[in-house]
């Protein structure tokens, strides 16, 4: 059997992600998340350069409903 992972490097990492502009519109949104391998969308401030936010398919979905 593998060893259990010890670091984020030893993990299975799959680009399941997008990054998008906090200005970033909706309609940007759901293009990407129209793509079926991504399930998550991290919303950047570029003055920054960090992460401020998440949004996941099943927030976009709910957001919209």
């Amino acid at each position: 059997s593998a060893p259990f992972p010890q670091t984020i490097s030893d993990l299975d990492i799959r680009d399941e992600f997008a990054i998008l502009d906090v200005k970033a519109n909706l309609n940007e949104v759901a293009g990407i998340l129209a793509k079926n391998e991504v399930k998550v969308v991290l919303i950047v401030e570029r003055k920054k350069r960090e992460v401020i936010g998440i949004i996941t398919e099943q927030h976009f979905l709910r957001v919209c409903a």
